[in-house]
């Protein structure tokens, strides 16, 4: 029986060909889009499940209120690991990390640019489960000089010889090869390099003291009888027991004073499962607003083409209806019936997979590489993925093939073989319904991939207060025999508008610092500190709103003059009297007397709004080995031969390092590479929607048209125009687009207004953003129903009739 009721379905299938593709390409579509967007789902749910008893691993999390600074950050000071160490029985272990941006690795003769060197404490794989593939978990990070290399920068290094216990010269200093570890897992948040002891890092040894210095991420794992409560309710006496001698030693208050002028210096533990989602300090990062966006969107997807199914099976029930009722006489029974029909919804489920196979293989690569995505989204590469391909093939073909079984399989005989077939208002109704429900979804989806590009586009546009166009970054500049030589020799080239030494670019190098007003010794202020020479406001192009730059003679004193931008002046109170001003840094002695005040200018590059700063000549007699960018405006049509020249310049330097540069735009766009990459994900498989939910229209105004074949074979006779009958047909329709637009708007600007809160800098969300994707919506619907309608109204009505 099975087998006749195949050849029957693969025989309507092949009679109705145009009925038979469009249901296909929908559940095919349907089905690739699903399994795409739940694969990498999937993969971004699973970070960090492989470390075992990983609901034990926690990431301490700074919550601090200093004066007008008040901020949560991942960033933890030395002595907060130290102290939990000794004075908590709870936890089992703790380690701290320090990421590195940059360092410098020499081999014999080859020198290696690295940007993954972390320092780890001994405790780092205890808490962690990453394989080590040769040494001594218990001892590989207890010498001050020891170093544990993945295996790809051991083939890096050297090749095929054995690497232990051979040396590599880290930053100038003597490291000891001591163990080689699996490369960083993709599903682990910590994406490492060369692992070195922290015990080396001078830093950190400087800084043991310090509850201020947040420069390392500090993890613990604790006793299977404590949680976390028991932990963070402990931390409030720490602080007061511990961190006094560092306060007083930074702000001259004890501790008590501080607490007492409404600040307040707190952390609290993070489970290591919201590590990758939220600040992660140490890797990949991604935000779980957009992955329950795309959960959602894939459902979404995926309920689209059930319900075209649905619609384009019960569009054609006026030409199943004799069908069933001469079946039904001839004894077939409902319930086989019923059988029949969900076969034939498995059946085009499971050809419509074998399609989203296809387009998953063919499109699936294309995606992964032309968006950055680390997975392989396969959706036959693993027996789980394969195990999700076989229940979502399952699930359409029950949930498309329910309704119009149960439906078709109603009709009476008595009727269906006299020509009528049902059309009850429940009927209608159900079929009206799912269509408000395609057009919600497919323009909620046009909304929100609109938006989030106009947001980005929001982002890349706006004024950042300083020139990002044509200006170029060389990095390391700090490894330059001399970098006020190396400087100048870059300024006389005739594409040089102009240069400047600094300590900071765009996204890198801002550090906090400390800062107290002269005459009130008891205030402090924390703000963005870099260090610069007098060519940087010129360089980048920075308005100074009151007074003037410091100049050349500044980065001689040891009392200098400053800039601070219009934040740092508004959080100051200092009204109008704030040129002259002395301040004080707690990094260095001397005064810093304000010559300057410059407009606003975003360095952080919107991730966090535009703070309080201060621009301070760099002290020209001290090494000072911050300062590592050299910042170029040019104006050159040819930047490969400028580079040429700028790289000959560097050669002549003898710096030991490789020429690196980069441009301003490039930094700008990589800092937007997650939303960027996400809202373009967002936009095809929006897209997809909209295609699908398009598909499901064609099936209503075919099963539309099919019920109104006879009243508009009596309308044309008894002298309707063409327009009329055009216009009946397309009213009802508008209704349904219109009730779904109605629905929609709140429902979409909700989620949106909350999206866009999100960011430090939102766009202001206006009704174009819904006019817009409204009027397209409705333009493509309108063409499909009049094209039908059309279609509709130049047919015989004598036929129409006859047939009725």
């Amino acid at each position: 029986m099975f087998k006749n009721y195949l050849q029957t379905i693969l025989r309507k299938a092949r009679k109705d060909l145009i009925y038979t593709g469009i249901n296909l390409v929908g559940l095919a579509i349907g089905i690739s889009s699903f399994l795409f967007i739940i694969q990498y789902v999937r993969y971004e749910f699973d970070i960090d499940s492989f470390h075992e008893n990983s609901d034990r691993i926690y990431r301490l999390t700074a919550d601090i209120k200093w004066n007008t600074m008040e901020n949560q950050f991942p960033s933890t000071p030395p002595a907060l690991g130290t102290a939990i160490t000794y004075n908590f029985d709870e936890v089992t272990y703790v380690t701290r990390i320090r990421a590195y941006s940059e360092t410098i690795v020499v081999r014999d003769e080859d020198l290696y640019k690295e940007s993954s060197l972390m320092a780890v404490d001994s405790n780092f794989l205890k808490i962690f489960n990453f394989r080590l593939l040769a040494g001594n978990r218990e001892t590989v990070f207890r010498d001050k000089y020891s170093v544990v290399l993945p295996e790809s920068y051991v083939t890096k290094y050297f090749g095929t010889e054995d690497p232990l216990n051979q040396s590599l010269k880290i930053d100038d200093k003597e490291y000891k090869v001591t163990g080689i570890i699996e490369d960083a897992p993709k599903h682990s948040h910590i994406a490492y390099g060369p692992l070195v002891s922290i015990l080396g890092d001078e830093g950190v040894a400087f800084f043991e003291w310090s509850w201020i210095w947040h420069n390392l991420v500090t993890y613990v794992k604790i006793e299977p009888t404590s949680s976390k409560e028991d932990v963070e309710s402990k931390i409030p006496l720490l602080i007061m027991d511990n961190a006094s001698p560092a306060l007083e030693r930074i702000t001259g208050k004890t501790i008590e004073q501080f607490f007492a002028e409404g600040n307040h210096l707190g952390y609290f533990l993070q489970p290591l499962q919201d590590v990758y989602y939220d600040n992660n300090q140490l890797g990949p990062q991604a935000d779980k607003k957009y992955l329950y966006v795309f959960a959602a969107v894939a459902f979404l997807i995926l309920a689209l083409a059930c319900i075209n199914y649905m619609n384009l099976s019960t569009a054609r029930s006026a030409n199943r209806a004799k069908e069933v009722g001469l079946r039904k006489v001839l004894g077939t029974s409902r319930n086989q019936l019923i059988y029949q029909f969900l076969l034939e919804a498995f059946v085009y489920s499971i050809i419509a997979t074998i399609l989203a196979i296809g387009f998953g293989e063919l499109a699936g690569s294309m995606l992964t590489d032309a968006f950055g995505i680390r997975w392989d989204l396969s959706f036959i590469s693993s027996i789980e993925s394969i195990a999700i391909v076989f229940l979502i093939s399952s699930l359409v073909g029950i949930v498309s093939g329910l309704y119009p079984a149960f439906y078709l399989s109603s009709f009476q005989p008595s009727r269906t073989l006299y020509g009528f077939h049902q059309k009850g208002e429940s009927k209608s109704f159900m079929r009206n319904l799912l269509v408000i429900f395609q057009f919600i979804i497919s323009f909620g989806t046009i909304i929100f991939a609109f938006t989030a590009h106009s947001q980005i586009k929001f982002l890349q546009d706006r004024d950042l207060g300083f020139d990002k166009d044509r200006i170029l970054i060389v990095k390391n500049v700090d490894h330059t025999s001399n970098r006020n030589v190396f400087k100048n020799e870059v300024k006389q080239l005739s594409s040089v508008v102009n240069a400047s030494l600094s300590s900071a670019i765009p996204a890198d190098g801002l550090y906090g610092e400390i800062f107290k007003k002269k005459e009130k010794w008891d205030e402090d202020f924390l703000f963005t500190l870099m260090e610069a020479d007098e060519d940087f406001i010129g360089t980048l192009g920075i308005q100074i709103e009151e007074g003037k730059n410091f100049s050349a003679a500044d980065r001689k004193k040891e009392d200098p003059y400053i800039l601070i931008n219009q934040q740092a002046k508004k959080e100051l109170e200092l009204g109008e009297n704030t040129l002259g001003t002395q301040l004080a840094a707690m990094d260095r002695e001397g005064s810093l007397e304000i010559i300057g005040i410059t407009k606003n200018f975003d360095f952080y590059l919107g991730s966090i709004d535009m703070g309080p700063m201060v621009i301070r000549p760099y002290f020209e007699d001290e090494p000072n080995r911050t300062i590592r960018y050299l910042i170029i405006n040019m104006d050159t049509q040819s930047i490969q031969k400028f580079l040429v020249e700028i790289e000959n310049i560097w050669k002549n330097q003898n710096t030991g390092v490789p020429f690196e540069y980069s441009f301003v735009e490039q930094i700008f766009a990589k800092s937007f590479q997650n939303e960027t990459r996400l809202s373009g994900l967002l936009g095809i498989f929006s897209t997809m929607a909209i295609v699908i939910a398009l598909l499901g229209l064609i099936g209503l105004i075919s099963y539309h048209t099919e019920q109104m074949k006879q009243s508009i074979g009596v309308r044309k006779i008894l002298g309707a125009t063409m327009g009329s009958i055009v216009l009946l047909i397309t009213t009802d329709f508008i209704k349904l687009l219109l009730i779904a637009i109605v629905i929609a708007v709140p429902v979409v600007n909700y989620f949106i207004v909350g999206w866009l809160e999100d960011f430090a800098y939102g766009m202001p969300l206006t009704a174009i953003y819904f006019i817009l994707p409204g009027i397209s919506l409705i333009a493509i619907s309108l063409l499909i129903i009049w094209a039908h309608s059309l279609r509709a109204a130049q047919a015989n009505p004598i036929e129409a009739i006859r047939s009725e």
